[in-house]
């Protein structure tokens, strides 16, 4: 039962860090990371491995590219905001992040759970919901 354990503790820490070193680094190290993980599970031969790195480097460069552009994108709708705004309205607009997500269409607020009341917990044996009493 300890090896089960043990093996089940080890796979997940190595799909987190396979995780982690895709996100990280420049295209071309994505991609490698990426191509060299369907290598390894897939048994690749050298000619689908270059097809495959070439895919990724291609999604990737996108993607790149894609967030870099939308970045450019909200730096110049921030500056164009600015640019009407009074410089007591600029100053509060920059800081304050909360004004940019939009209100609720129907204008009520969304509802919270207050933190003071204990959550419901879950009977198992009923598979019903009861309150816990203090």
């Amino acid at each position: 039962m300890k090896k089960i354990f043990l093996t089940i503790a080890i796979a997940l820490f190595a799909v987190a860090a396979s995780a982690q070193d895709l996100t990280k680094g420049t295209a071309e190290e994505r991609a490698k990371a990426s191509a060299d993980h369907l290598y390894q599970t897939l048994k690749l031969d050298v000619k689908q491995y270059n097809k495959v790195y070439k895919a990724y480097l291609k999604l990737m460069r996108r993607e790149d590219k894609r967030m870099s552009q939308s970045a450019a994108d909200r730096k110049a709708t921030e500056n164009a905001i600015k640019s009407c705004l009074t410089p007591q309205q600029a100053k509060r607009f920059e800081q304050g992040d909360d004004m940019l997500t939009p209100a609720p269409a129907n204008g009520r607020q969304p509802l919270t759970r207050d933190p003071k009341i204990a959550p419901l917990r879950r009977d198992i044996k009923r598979s019903n919901m009861y309150i816990e009493r203090d």
